[in-house]
């Protein structure tokens, strides 16, 4: 795992600019620094790379890899599972590799076979390719299938700046921008920022699955792979769709395994990550894995109990730390630097705690991220699945009226009338937002004055994609998948775990098994009988026994609620004044003043939505002295 940062345009900043830039990214890879320099044409590139070393780990590891003309060049964050049998087929077409780093596969399968390489690859990956076999020099950059390594850029008057982190961008005052209202608007919203914006302006992500090119001084953005509903749907039996998702786990874990460091897993006790390390478990060679899980003082937060039991009877070498109020709390007022950006999800501090207690024995760890959103996991989908059902046999006209009478009898304070504003939705993704969202249409109103613009936005866009062959009923796991998974999942864990040096990988990420997962007849990932998780338990089942870890879901969270009644209380009543608030964001003060005042009169839990605020404040007040 590592960071990488360049520059490309017709003129370079001076070295030290250029380092600087590198050193944020000190964390994402503490071993070794590598930096590449092109100067020869009119369009010219700085490339830098901090390597955290997990195979290959002697010199001949460095990065950027370049071939001896100098014409072709890559840095690369991340982990290419197949790259022994890419590299064998490489060196039959002509390739002399002076390594054995994974990533140097990438330098030479580029070379012999262009873009048409990228769907090679598997793996967790995010790459930048310097290309100048041409008389017009080519910047590519390069992201995974399923997003779960980060790559940004910022494009401006011909210039182009990347890096695996927005930190590194920002460190160069040409680039540091205004805030980006649309981008605000869809955190406001989702509790993240969707790919491809960023919190500033004219800042992008690389989306999932796609790669950017940059030449003569444009860019353009190219897809190479995308989740795609198959014409065909997988046509066996439940048991031997559990039989294949088994067999594709088993392979994916064997070969995410691979490292020259030590290694090991995250295990909450839940179903993804107790699968994960059984199967782990079975394919070391030798000795027992390293499992590691955090405990907390509180119970409701607390799931070290099941970790525990899964653990004994795997029989891992289990690590456990219970973690205080305190331990949490300390973590605040890092987030801003670990994020860069407004991020609202809470379980980012006990992701950042667990990282920091495995890293102490290992330098890499296998998770169980993806499971609920591939294998339809989550609570939401029984809320969303009734109001769905209306969709499907209700005309919409009548939907629309129906919902807007109640509405308007009723208001949006009570039941009714809030089921009312749900069901008179446009679109899909309209609902999605007003039930899957923390502040929800309504909310977003009250709070900004304005309808969200649902019908530019990213959601649309998304839902676009999946609408036409997906009934309303399972159009939320897809969202999840393209938008949550990659830009609140993935983002979590990269930032928290790489804030610690750490790579965390996910075999259930593996885009064979995403693959597989979007073949299956819906019913056999979500029934209103079986719930979600279907196949996976099956699977499960085969390892564990179910007495061991079937109960209710138990999110990765934090006592948010006591907090903002307690120990966040003044800070909360500081950062959210009227003022701040009216000269920042434009918001309703009169709203977050009820917000406020509802949470610690216990007349409403207001936690999430607080939150939300709160983290957006402490990141305008530390990273963001620009915004208007």
């Amino acid at each position: 795992m590592c960071g990488i940062f360049g520059y490309a345009g017709r003129n370079i900043p001076d070295e030290d600019k250029m380092k600087t830039a590198l050193d944020t990214l000190r964390h994402r890879g503490p071993d070794q620094e590598g930096i590449f320099s092109d100067t020869e044409t009119d369009w010219k590139l700085w490339m830098g790379h901090r390597r955290l070393s997990i195979l290959d780990l002697s010199e001949a590891g460095r990065q950027p890899f370049v071939t001896p003309d100098r014409r072709v060049t890559v840095a690369v964050n991340g982990e290419i599972y197949n790259y022994r049998e890419l590299r064998e087929e490489l060196e039959k077409q002509g390739a002399h590799f002076r390594s054995n780093s994974d990533s140097e596969v990438l330098l030479w399968g580029f070379c012999f076979n262009g873009e048409s390489f990228f769907r090679r690859l598997r793996g967790m990956y995010a790459a930048a390719v310097w290309d100048r076999r041409n008389s017009s020099p080519r910047l590519l950059l390069l992201r995974d299938r399923m997003g779960i390594k980060p790559l940004y850029y910022h494009l401006r008057a011909e210039t182009l700046v990347f890096a695996s982190e927005l930190k590194a961008i920002t460190a160069l005052p040409e680039c540091r921008e205004k805030t980006d209202p649309v981008a605000l608007d869809h955190y406001l919203l989702l509790r993240y920022i969707p790919s491809p914006l960023t919190i500033y302006k004219n800042t992008f992500k690389v989306s999932p699955g796609q790669y950017a090119v940059f030449e003569n001084g444009k860019c353009r953005t190219e897809t190479y792979w995308k989740i795609r509903i198959p014409e065909t749907k997988f046509s066996g039996t439940p048991e031997d769709a559990a039989d294949e998702l088994d067999r594709l786990l088993n392979e994916a874990v064997r070969e995410e395994l691979m490292s020259d460091v030590p290694l090991g897993a995250f295990l909450s006790g839940g179903i993804d990550s107790s699968l994960i390390c059984a199967i782990a478990q079975r394919h070391l060679s030798a000795g027992k894995l390293k499992t590691f899980t955090i405990g907390f003082e509180t119970k409701q937060e607390d799931e070290s109990r099941h970790a525990a039991k899964i653990a004994e009877y795997l029989g891992v070498d289990h690590t456990c730390e219970i973690m205080t109020e305190k331990d949490l709390f300390a973590i605040l007022p890092r987030l801003p630097d670990i994020y860069d950006e407004p991020y609202g999800d809470d379980s980012a501090m006990p992701t950042y705690l667990l990282s920091a207690v495995a890293r102490k024995q290992v330098t890499t760890a296998l998770s169980g991220d993806g499971g609920d959103e591939l294998f339809f996991g989550y609570n939401n989908l029984s809320v969303l699945w009734k109001f769905a059902w209306i969709d499907e046999y209700v005309p919409r006209l009548l939907r629309r009226c129906g919902g807007k009478i109640l509405e308007k009898l009723f208001g949006t304070g009570c039941l009714p009338g809030r089921c009312g504003a749900v069901v008179s939705y446009d679109r899909f993704d309209d609902m999605y937002g007003m039930i899957s969202g923390i502040y929800s249409w309504l909310r977003f109103e009250h709070l900004t004055g304005r309808r969200f613009d649902s019908a530019h936005s990213v959601l649309r866009r998304t839902l676009k994609e999946f609408e036409k062959q997906v009934p309303s009923r399972y159009l939320a796991p897809f969202l999840d998948m393209a938008l949550y998974l990659p830009d609140d999942i993935c983002c979590k864990v990269d930032r928290a775990s790489m804030a610690h040096s750490l790579e965390v990988r996910p075999p259930l990420l593996d885009h064979r098994i995403v693959e597989f997962a979007i073949s299956l007849p819906f019913s056999y990932q979500y029934d209103r009988r079986h719930g979600g998780k279907r196949i996976l338990k099956k699977v499960l089942e085969r390892y564990i026994p179910r007495t061991l870890w079937d109960r209710p879901k138990q999110g990765f969270s934090t006592p948010l609620g006591d907090w903002f009644r307690t120990a966040l209380k003044d800070s909360s009543r500081q950062l959210l004044t009227p003022e701040t608030i009216h000269r920042e964001w434009n918001f309703n003060p009169e709203f977050i003043r009820k917000l406020l005042e509802d949470h610690w009169l216990e007349r409403r839990n207001n936690q999430y939505f607080l939150w939300l605020l709160y983290v957006l404040a402490v990141w305008q007040q530390k990273k963001n002295p620009n915004n208007p």
